[in-house]
């Protein structure tokens, strides 16, 4: 499952740098990009490694919060609302980590990002 989450974030910043190729990046470069076409900066690829890490954590405790509900013949739907919630606040973490000061871009890309990482967690569950 680690490696799931790995991939599904990974995806999300391809996404990322096929926006980017979209307002007039460079071709032949496979590495993510930010929103003024250039290379992620330390700073975006910590917030992103961060939210990487605590989406890895978050999911396994929802988990295991799922099967303790299926063994006690429990409804998981409670959770499984908190675990959206959740997911949701994640997805915009991740989604401000492409954030360039002073781009006009930063709206278009938080909200393509924010909409394909729901996408993506969507798809998971």
């Amino acid at each position: 499952m680690p490696n799931q989450t790995m991939n599904r974030w990974k995806r999300c910043a391809t996404v990322a740098a096929s926006l980017v190729i979209l307002c007039a990046c460079g071709q032949g470069n496979d590495s993510p990009k930010g929103s003024t076409g250039k290379q992620l900066n330390p700073v975006q690829r910590a917030c992103i490694e961060s939210v990487v890490n605590r989406h890895r954590a978050q999911d396994a405790n929802f988990t295991a919060r799922h099967i303790e509900a299926l063994k006690a013949q429990r409804s998981s739907v409670d959770i499984t609302l908190e675990q959206r919630r959740a997911n949701e606040q994640l997805c915009l973490e991740y989604a401000k980590c492409f954030t360039v000061r002073d781009s006009t871009l930063n709206g278009i890309v938080v909200g393509t990002m924010f909409r394909s990482c729901l996408e993506d967690v969507e798809r998971e569950l």
